[in-house]
């Protein structure tokens, strides 16, 4: 985790450029200050001088504040990009992993990661320079200008005292409407044809503007109160010029300092009120997105257990039964079965009998409410889910195609020895041929069919030692649905077909048919 900016060097860099800016600021203001009082002194040539020398602080000034930009956002893209790959990676870590993929720490959240946490690191501290050299430069000048200066300068940092705790909770309530904005949105644009098919458009039209409204006015609280933070310190801020140029202006009167003294205090003055008042800005606003970056680097426990073999001899299922939450009665009662290795199995059932849900628990993907799996003479519990998973694949009804290429979906990026054969023996060189290398982004060039013989394909790319295929037979034809079947069947692998079909063709496939 890249949370401590000094491990950084482009940070370090930044840094260290940060506070030469400062510097060069301070011996602006004093050589700005020569010139001034060159000139009520009448000394042309010791004008001149001075001029070369602003001219040229004021060009390094320049050159200096750029070059620590340009190494401020490298430490910021770092961080950026490994706080959204550690995101990334482990929030699709763990098969039995119930982490949800929240879209606004990839969007809205991670700019404001980049803008109020990782980018005030830096310009605190050159802020912080920018305060001391001022200090010491108004020293130099006088010690009773810098008391006052001192004293004066506390005004603003009553800011984020009186703001920091609604500020942090303005954030996260700004972080939390954004991400419902965003799933709502992207939910919709996934079911837009039934929208279309019903003309149910006024319905999640409404919804729409409910979710807008309120990601919106999350947005504009934490832009007030931010706002609120920062100009509050910006008109105490205001006072301590009055004290200043108040004080100053006695002195030069009575001959303390000289015109060009008191010019350079004031320029000196702005590096101090002005970053007091951002720094209590910045610490404000590290404080209320500290808690973002927990959600980035939130680690997903590592999975325990112990690693799933190739199947050797059987799955058996012990007594499972399954109720969904609420549910007046459960979906399955008692059910126990054998499937034996290389054996091929029908499960039929009516609608609603518990077909799918029964698959989803062999598979690992829903746990059972009673009753056990054992795999092989060991408890599905005491395997890692990961390793599990990886055995027993399970092929819902709709399956998910990326925004990838024909190939891709199928092999992601794993070739098998045998993918070619795959591809062929699905049928799916043609469509391969045809689209080869554009990414899917339009679902409706794709069958059902083809989105079903791409899913087996992927997962015998992947050689499990199960196969569970939900309705496969739906979107094929008789002919294609028999002849992949028995291309199944040359594997080896223990394949479990859930199916509504009564048809001897199809039911002479099967080593066993088991109705529930």
């Amino acid at each position: 985790m890249l949370s401590k900016p000094w491990k950084s060097i482009n940070f370090i860099l930044a840094v260290l450029f940060s506070i030469m800016y400062a510097f060069l600021a301070l011996l602006l203001a004093l050589f700005m200050m020569r010139a001034v009082d060159a000139t009520v002194e009448g000394n042309i040539s010791l004008l001149i001088r001075y001029i070369i020398y602003v001219t040229v602080l004021a060009v390094c000034e320049y050159l200096v504040n750029i070059i620590s930009r340009y190494f401020t956002l490298k430490y910021i893209r770092n961080n950026i990009v490994f706080a959204k790959n550690f995101l990334f990676q482990n929030t699709i870590k763990g098969f039995a992993d119930t982490k949800k993929m929240n879209l606004a720490h990839h969007s809205t959240d991670i700019d404001i990661l980049a803008r109020q946490y990782y980018l005030n690191h830096v310009l605190i501290i050159g802020a912080i320079s920018l305060s001391v050299f001022s200090i010491i430069g108004i020293l130099l000048i006088h010690w009773i200008m810098l008391v006052a200066v001192v004293v004066a300068s506390m005004l603003p940092m009553l800011a984020p005292v009186i703001f920091q705790k609604r500020y942090g909770t303005s954030i996260q309530n700004y972080s939390i409407k954004s991400d419902e904005y965003i799933n709502y949105v992207k939910d919709v644009a996934e079911g837009i044809q039934e929208v279309k098919i019903f003309s149910v458009q006024h319905f999640f039209n409404k919804m729409h503007g409910q979710f807008n409204i309120g990601v919106e006015k999350a947005r504009f609280s934490n832009g007030m109160i931010g706002s609120l933070l920062r100009y509050t310190s910006e008109f105490f801020g205001t006072f301590v010029f009055i004290v200043i140029i108040g004080i100053g202006g006695l002195l030069t009167i009575e001959g303390i300092v000289t015109i060009g003294a008191l010019i350079a205090v004031i320029q000196l003055l702005n590096g101090v009120v002005q970053p007091i008042g951002q720094i209590s800005t910045y610490i404000g606003e590290i404080s209320g997105s500290k808690q973002l970056l927990k959600n980035y680097f939130e680690e997903t426990a590592d999975e325990t257990g112990e690693n799933a073999n190739d199947l050797a001899n059987h799955i058996k299922i012990n007594n499972i039964s399954f109720a969904y939450p609420d549910a007046e009665k459960p979906v399955l009662s008692n059910i126990n079965l054998e499937f034996k290795k290389g054996l091929t199995y029908a499960i039929t059932g009516e609608s609603g009998s518990g077909k799918s849900t029964l698959a989803k628990i062999i598979s690992g993907i829903l746990p059972p409410t009673e009753g056990e799996i054992i795999y092989d003479g060991q408890h599905i519990n005491s395997l890692k889910p990961s390793s599990y998973a990886a055995q027993v694949k399970y092929i819902h009804q709709n399956p998910h195609l990326f925004q990838l290429s024909i190939r891709d979906n199928i092999t992601f990026g794993i070739n098998n020895d045998k993918c070619i054969d795959f591809i062929k023996e699905m049928r799916l060189s043609e469509l391969i041929h045809r689209i080869d290398g554009e990414n899917i982004d339009n679902r409706e060039i794709i069958s059902g069919g083809e989105k079903s013989r791409i899913s087996i394909a992927r997962s015998l790319n992947f050689l499990p030692s199960v196969l569970i295929l939900d309705e496969p037979t739906a979107n094929l034809d008789y002919d294609t649905a028999v002849s992949i079947i028995k291309y199944l069947q040359t594997f080896n692998i223990t394949l479990i077909i859930i199916t509504h079909e009564k048809d001897s063709g199809i039911s002479g496939l099967f080593d066993e048919i088991i109705n529930i």
